[in-house]
């Protein structure tokens, strides 16, 4: 009788302890997407801004790309129109105006496990390469500009069916607000301006994500 109860009670602690295991392996795997979709989205204004050197701005922006259910990831392209720094048209070429992004992966994580507060980092998808674009003087001197590195936006909202994100990049003084995960490494955004590197840029820039499919980020 004695052995029979010692066996049900290791039954039970053994079915405790996987239960304990299956839901903190679940829970590491969260923040996720739980539905695979095409996703469109559409922005005003955008600042880049690096402390000492001065201010880029784009008028208007554009965002193209899908999620995948069951993952972190998502994958899209942002394309930034009237664009300027000073007097000089930023481009490709210089003189449109407008640059796309290369691929860029986005990835879910925490920026506040605990307030489920969730962020997408941003950053090229075939390396450190954010966007490549040139801008031209009034005398037509054209420079190379490389953006590379990650950015990291607050999504919204998350726990909640939509078809409806917000995706916000905030920066003071050319420091980015939300530097890196809770659980992950700094990954500093940074702009090359012809052969000098600038070093770290800020960026201010709020995205309205449309979802094709009703979608979820489960937190």
């Amino acid at each position: 009788m004695r052995t029979h109860k010692k066996l049900v009670l290791a039954m039970l602690t053994g079915a405790l302890v996987l239960s304990g295991i299956a839901s903190a392996s679940a829970s590491a795997a969260l923040p996720e997407f739980k539905t695979s979709t095409q996703i469109r989205g559409t922005g005003g204004e955008v600042l880049f801004e690096q402390s000492g050197t001065g201010e880029w701005t784009c008028t208007s922006t554009s965002l193209k790309g899908s999620e995948t259910g069951g993952t972190k990831t998502a994958s899209l392209t942002i394309t930034f129109k009237g664009c300027t720094f000073g007097s000089e048209q930023c481009g490709n070429p210089a003189s449109s105006g407008t640059f796309t992004t290369d691929t860029l992966t986005g990835t879910l994580g925490y920026v506040n496990k605990s307030t489920k507060a969730v962020g997408l980092s941003l950053k090229g998808a075939a390396g450190e390469t954010y966007a490549e674009y040139e801008c031209e003087s009034a005398r037509g001197a054209k420079t190379h500009v490389t953006l590379s590195g990650s950015l990291i936006g607050a999504l919204t909202p998350v726990d909640k069916a939509t078809t409806h994100y917000e995706l916000s990049f905030h920066q003071l003084g050319g420091s980015q607000e939300i530097k890196k995960f809770e659980e992950g490494l700094e990954d500093p955004f940074e702009m090359k301006f012809g052969s000098a590197s600038l070093g770290v840029v800020g960026v201010n820039e709020n995205e309205a994500i449309e979802t094709e499919k009703t979608s979820e980020i489960e937190a």
